[in-house]
């Protein structure tokens, strides 16, 4: 679109959405840079400190080295920041989790997951 003199026109509306865009752009990205300035910063490791679980009452089992169960498999092992380790069994009687700390040799939590 032109006017008289042949200049091109650009709608208000148009332009209004055009620099409210790139305002949210710039907004975004310094909250962007901040968000990361401040996990870089402030590192922490999440979930519960050794202390913490240290102090759980456990009536676990005592077990130097993990063997699955007689009929289980073992589906995966995950090791934790905190020293503990989650290992997935599958058996004939479904799923079980279990919250296992190598360093003391017992298991802290057992989760049954069923079929």
């Amino acid at each position: 679109m032109q006017d008289k003199t042949g200049r091109r026109v650009v709608s208000r509306g148009l332009m209004a959405a055009v620099i409210v865009m790139g305002a949210m752009i710039v907004v975004g990205m310094i909250a962007l840079t901040g968000v990361v300035t401040w996990r870089v910063t402030h590192r922490t490791i999440f979930g519960p400190t050794p202390e913490a679980i240290a102090a759980l009452p456990v009536g676990g089992e005592t077990i130097t080295h993990f063997v699955a169960p007689e009929g289980t498999r073992i589906k995966s092992v995950t090791p934790r920041g905190d020293g503990t380790v989650i290992v997935r069994l599958r058996g004939s009687d479904g799923e079980q989790l279990l919250v296992w700390d190598p360093a003391r040799g017992r298991v802290i939590a057992r989760f049954e997951l069923g079929e």
